[in-house]
């Protein structure tokens, strides 16, 4: 620290120290003048509060100024405290706290000491004076009004409260709370417009007998906030619900049944892959029109499910056929002519033995080239079958004669 300000501290306190000392001087010569003029007048003296030695507290010769140095503050000087017969000249200040007091226990007795707080005081301490925003209300002393700020904090009883005493203005905000109403003591008419807000409302507090008939409309539902357990059976209407707002998710499993589908609701993009199953066709309900040209293919048709009834008169040509399909068994008699017979269709290993008969054979079907070497024997020609133009030159030898003549080789 500079020595500049310390001899600055130095000056300031004795500045104080005789500030108070020239007020007491002051203050004693004016006594002794009083004195003094009222003796030479054969007036008897008064007694000065010095002159007493009781047990209370005295404040004497003081000047208290409002709102001094600056606004809020309360300064004092020449104040004087007397009690028990001794006399403590208080030095000058000031201050903006709310409690003044003079303490006897203090180690410097001629200091005022201030706190924001009640003091605890002792018998021999003092309340000085209260500063309420700068005006001072003097405690010491008797017959003086007492400030609220002086009684002691939890002293007052509800006895020592007049009925009906506490008003509206007593009243701070937020000290009326729920341990301070009595039972059913806020009714319908203590209750402000839009004071209970959600916040207030305890939990389950609202129950059915406490809404009016149709006040929970849609701004007052959050949410999801309804339920299925909320809704009553058949509540939900057709022009209560939204277009589009049914989706898969919101149907129940099997929910969808004949009479809920409008006619030709259901098209292709409505079906999964695999959905219809055989079980899920009334009889006769696949037309012709109903079946996608190429829709049904060899994977569509289970296990002998195509039977001849189902087969359109000429329906099965030679595309529809696949590689040995036509088996004897599939086969109706007489079904084979020799329209549907290719030129060299048949052949030998084709068939069976015996399965050609004469009836089988056309007019001029068997023609050279189709007969085996040696194939007509006797057994084959029919009498006078061989005639002069069957015979080739030198066919006919000897040994093959049966005539009654000689034959001489």
């Amino acid at each position: 620290m500079k020595k500049v300000d310390i001899e600055k501290i130095i000056d300031n306190k004795l500045d104080n120290k005789f500030k108070s000392m020239l007020a007491d001087v002051s203050y004693r010569i004016e006594c002794l003048y009083e004195s003094k003029v009222n003796a030479i007048n054969g007036i008897a003296s008064k007694v000065m509060s010095r002159d007493l030695n009781i047990a209370s507290h005295q404040l004497d010769g003081f000047l208290l100024t409002d709102n001094s140095p600056t606004a809020g503050y309360v300064a004092w000087t020449d104040c004087n405290i007397v009690y028990k017969g001794v006399n403590y000249a208080i030095q000058n200040g000031n201050t903006n706290l709310a409690y003044t007091y003079w303490k006897f226990s203090a180690t410097d007795k001629t200091l005022f000491t201030s706190s924001a707080t009640k003091p605890i005081l002792t018998d021999d301490d003092v309340l000085v004076f209260t500063n309420d925003g700068g005006i001072h209300q003097t405690s010491i002393g008797t017959g003086k009004m007492v400030s609220g700020a002086t009684i002691l904090s939890n002293s007052l009883t509800g006895n020592e409260i007049a009925d009906d005493a506490i008003g509206t203005l007593q009243l701070a905000a937020g000290s009326v709370d729920s341990s301070i109403l009595g039972a059913g003591a806020v009714i319908l008419g203590k209750i402000a417009t839009g004071a209970v807000t959600g916040t207030t409302i305890a939990g389950d507090a609202i129950t059915n007998d406490k809404i009016a008939s149709g006040a929970v409309d849609a701004t007052s539902l959050g949410a999801s906030a309804v339920t299925a357990a909320a809704l009553a059976t058949g509540a939900v209407t057709n022009t209560k619900i939204l277009a589009g707002a049914v989706d898969a998710t919101a149907l129940g499993a099997l929910a969808v049944t004949t009479a809920k589908l409008a006619a030709s609701a259901v098209d292709s993009t409505k079906i999964a892959a695999n959905a219809v199953t055989a079980t899920a066709l009334a009889t006769g309900a696949v037309t012709n029109t109903k079946i996608l040209a190429g829709a049904v293919d060899a994977t569509a048709i289970g296990t002998g499910a195509v039977t001849s009834g189902k087969i359109l008169a000429g329906a099965v040509d030679v595309t529809a056929l696949g590689p040995l399909a036509v088996t004897t068994a599939k086969l109706a008699a007489s079904a084979v002519d020799s329209t549907k017979i290719a030129t060299g269709a048949v052949t030998a290993n084709a068939l069976l033995a015996g399965a050609v008969t004469t009836v089988a054979l056309g007019a001029n079907a068997v023609t050279t080239a189709k007969l085996a070497t040696g194939a007509v024997d006797s057994t084959i020609l029919g009498t006078g079958s061989v005639i002069a133009v069957k015979i080739g030159a030198g066919a006919v030898a000897t040994d093959k004669l049966n005539t009654a003549m000689h034959m001489m080789f």
